[in-house]
């Protein structure tokens, strides 16, 4: 699993450079990050924790640790050399009404609501709800430390939820991934097929986490297609769906066969990660590239190098890659030692083996 994340951060990375489409593109990349986040959200309830709270304070701590780092990174470079994320959507402080920044310290300083930023509007006389964030100015989003941060919104949304809605049996999820595909048909439907309504609306994303829950609580059940298809077979398959899916004909059936494939794979990526360590260490680093790699790509802005789409693109995302494995090391790996000792006082972990999963 931990090289397929790293080719979708680095989808993600290429998005936000002037190749724009490559790999998996942006946007499935961070829906497919929504399915193993509900496959791996099922996993550690199941397993490491007894009580909610444990679990919101360890996903939280998580996620803040590096954010905390790569948006004081940010701000430094914001204010002392003038590099902001996104340039182009970028206002000053003094165009947002009070309650607009009163939000945006919140928003930055908490992570909470940032997918939010797509769906309000200021316009310098408060905060109201907008059907296309394009259209305002000044955009909210342009005044994020991180922008592509939006997306940690919606996971802690789900994160809100899970330990209640993972309770429910099969047949409940499945009615709530029918009803939030059926709204995601119906938006589109509406003319919303837009941003930020494509992959940014929480309730309309709602299934993504959910199937991977199912993924994960149908796993003896893949067993049968197991005997068909080796999980090595899985794991090379979806890994080379993923490098080569940009250079399919575009077309929605390419985007839903592969979400389909990535959901029957997901056990035996598990798998393939519990018997190679290496596979869970480069996993661990597409963390730290999705949130560091737009300032990455400012300093290269501001450097002015006269550099091809494909050389700037490749430089940015192996720069990227080496801050990530630096924050990696020096951050990520000291704060996983004090959940593991959070998860040990909560709960001792079954002994099962993970390979068992696939």
């Amino acid at each position: 699993m931990g090289l397929l994340r790293l080719i979708l951060a680095a989808a993600v990375v290429f998005a936000h450079t002037p190749l724009h489409m490559a790999l998996t593109g942006g946007r499935l990349a961070v829906e497919a990050f929504f399915m193993i986040s509900g496959f791996y959200v099922a996993l550690v309830l199941e397993r490491n924790y007894r009580r909610p709270s444990d679990f919101y304070v360890n996903r939280y701590l998580r996620l803040m640790p590096i954010y905390v780092v790569v948006s004081a990174a940010s701000l430094a470079s914001w204010l002392v050399i003038g590099i902001k994320p996104f340039p182009e959507s970028a206002a000053p402080l003094s165009e947002f009404s009070p309650s607009a920044i009163g939000f945006l310290l919140l928003t930055n300083m908490t992570v909470f609501f940032q997918d939010m930023t797509m769906f309000m509007c200021d316009g310098g006389h408060g905060l109201h709800w907008v059907s296309d964030f394009r259209t305002c100015y000044p955009p909210l989003y342009g005044a994020l430390l991180i922008p592509q941060a939006w997306s940690l919104g919606v996971e802690i949304a789900f994160y809100a939820l899970a330990p209640w809605l993972l309770r429910l049996r099969s047949s409940g999820l499945v009615a709530i991934c029918v009803a939030s595909m059926s709204l995601k048909v119906g938006l589109f439907a509406a003319g919303l097929w837009h941003d930020p309504w494509d992959y940014r609306f929480f309730p309309a994303e709602l299934f993504l986490f959910l199937t991977g829950a199912l993924a994960y609580r149908w796993r003896d059940s893949f067993t049968v297609l197991g005997e068909m298809w080796q999980p090595r077979t899985k794991v090379i398959g979806v890994i080379g769906f993923a490098l080569v899916f940009s250079r399919l004909p575009f077309g929605g059936g390419f985007y839903w066969l592969f979400l389909g494939a990535l959901f029957l794979s997901l056990p035996a990526l598990l798998r393939f990660s519990s018997d190679h360590a290496w596979d869970r260490r480069i996993g661990e680093v597409s963390y730290p590239l999705y949130l560091s790699h737009v300032l990455v790509i400012g300093w290269l802005h501001y450097a002015s190098l006269d550099l091809g789409e494909w050389s700037f693109s490749l430089i940015a995302l192996a720069t990227a890659f080496v801050l990530s494995y630096s924050l990696y090391r020096l951050v990520d790996i000291p704060m996983e030692r004090l959940r593991a000792a959070r998860r040990r006082r909560d709960v001792q972990p079954r002994a099962t083996e993970l390979r068992s999963l696939a």
